[in-house]
């Protein structure tokens, strides 16, 4: 089983997200938005930040990791030996 470190990961995710939020919703004020107003390509950018920065935000609090940890876990044990039954007289 391979170790992946998710902290990093979900910080990163969670940072790109939010950077995309701001520049949706200030595009217009530092001069990229194109035309005036909240146009097509800012709702689009703003959908994909909030999408990003929330998967972002599961992965560093661990949401849903139980079913992932679960999912990859190998079987457990059993605590005693099948013994093979006798055949039948």
């Amino acid at each position: 089983m391979r170790i992946i470190k998710r902290k990093p990961l979900g910080t990163a995710l969670l940072a790109i997200g939010l950077l995309a939020i701001l520049l949706a919703l200030l595009a217009d004020e530092i001069g990229i938005g194109g035309q005036p107003g909240f146009n097509w390509k800012q709702a689009i950018l703003l959908a994909v930040g909030v999408a990003v920065a929330l998967f972002g935000g599961a992965i560093v609090t661990g949401i849903g990791g139980r079913a992932v940890e679960e999912a990859t876990d190998p079987p457990p044990r059993k605590l005693r030996e099948e013994r093979p039954m006798p055949p039948p007289e």
